[in-house]
């Protein structure tokens, strides 16, 4: 996601979140008067149509630059990296961030030895860890 774009995107999740339960409470009290199958089948089927606009918004979202750097494809990353930057909206050149997502890469494979995945996050190695979820649920109790 764009840096420039961010704080707009983080804040439209509410606003969807208070328009989604608007509708859908609007639709409901419009339909709770209507004694035919269609108080049943509309809710739903309102519910699918935001699908489409969901998937057409993914057919044209550029890919991840990281992802493309993990497949190791860094000229797409190049490519998707200009497409989501302006020209000279930084200190930094494209290929420079191309590099430095390359070594953090390679940090990151070096240090998880090739073996990254989601599992690690819940894996309890670091006593750090068990502290820090032990102090809160124990302070969640009293």
């Amino acid at each position: 996601m764009p840096v420039a774009l961010r704080g707009y995107f983080l804040s439209y999740i509410n606003l969807w979140w208070i328009l989604g339960q608007t509708w859908g409470i609007t639709v409901i009290r419009a339909l709770v008067v209507t004694q035919s199958e269609w108080a049943y089948h509309v809710p739903f089927a309102l519910q699918w149509a935001f699908i489409a606009v969901i998937l057409t918004g993914v057919v044209f979202a550029p890919d991840s630059p990281w992802w493309l750097i993990r497949q190791e494809w860094p000229e797409d990353a190049r490519k998707s990296l200009l497409r989501l930057t302006r020209s000279g909206a930084g200190a930094l050149s494209v290929d420079e961030i191309v590099a430095m997502m390359k070594h953090t890469n390679e940090v990151q494979k070096h240090l998880g030895n090739g073996n990254m995945t989601y599992v690690n996050c819940f894996r309890r190695r670091s006593s750090a860890w068990q502290i820090t979820v032990g102090d809160d649920t124990g302070w969640n109790i009293i």
